[in-house]
């Protein structure tokens, strides 16, 4: 459609009504964590700081995030001032939010303040989150052979932080305390326009000497796993072999004094 401005109007800024994937953090190519003397490049360094975390027994993981949203959409599709009603939901005032209440980053060097567009701010949020809650939990503790691991506690608790209004909060050790508290990304984001559909972490990076440790403790215990469950299967093996034969005792004796 066309639009005409008067007097002092002008265009603010523009959006794309679809759902977008954004992702932050290390490629699965990269290998930031390498001596610098191998020549790890400065776009992976870059890429590495962008979700990089300290966890509470002072690990430094970096893992990539990705992160679907939206501007957000109305209940019920309606026709915009032209008459065009859009397939992806067109709300005029969460439109306007998006483009008109714009964040203002301060620089931490210069004090220089950075306007961040519109499609910045769910990236912005959610590393913020994750770097609050990687505090929480040890390295051991985000990932587990059985039960749920920290890092599935992580990816959850964002994804209820971006889209519930309220959240149970998680003590210093990752434990849930009953308490709920209010979420403020939630409240940012409804406030300027935007929803978050989907927060996902995969491609987790650390020190190479560290995922070695993990691999051998995981080998170690996939070993005793695996004797554990032999030795069950052999137990099986063993009552089943004893039950048969007593059933079969049974068979004959009745088939042998069948003509008695």
């Amino acid at each position: 459609g066309i639009k005409f401005t008067s007097g002092n109007e002008y265009i603010a800024g523009s959006v794309d009504l679809r759902s977008q994937w954004q992702f932050i953090g290390p490629l699965a190519s990269d290998q930031p964590f390498l001596n610098p003397a191998s020549g790890p490049s400065k776009a992976s360094n870059e890429r590495r700081q962008q979700t990089s975390g300290m966890t509470r027994d002072g690990f430094e993981i970096s893992p990539t995030i990705s992160i679907k949203f939206s501007i957000k959409r109305p209940v019920e599709k309606k026709p915009s001032e032209s008459g065009v009603t859009s397939q992806y939901g067109y709300d005029e005032e969460a439109v306007r939010n998006a483009i008109t209440r714009e964040v203002i980053q301060l620089g931490t060097t210069d004090n220089t303040k950075v306007r961040m567009e519109w499609n910045k701010l769910p990236s912005h949020l959610v590393v913020n989150i994750w770097r609050e809650y990687i505090r929480k939990f040890k390295l051991s503790e985000l990932f587990t052979s059985t039960g749920i691991s920290g890092l599935q506690t992580i990816e959850d608790m964002i994804n209820k932080r971006v889209k519930q209004s309220d959240v149970v909060a998680l003590d210093d050790t990752g434990i849930p305390t009953g308490e709920w508290l209010e979420s403020l990304e939630f409240k940012q984001l409804e406030s300027r326009g935007l929803e978050i559909m989907e927060v996902r972490i995969h491609n987790v990076l650390f020190e190479q000497e560290i995922e070695n440790q993990i691999i051998s403790q995981w080998s170690t215990e996939w070993m005793n796993l695996a004797k554990k469950e032999e030795n069950q299967l052999k137990e099986k093996e063993a009552l089943i072999e004893t039950a048969s034969r007593d059933e079969a005792s049974k068979s004959f004796a009745k088939i042998a004094s069948r003509q008695f």
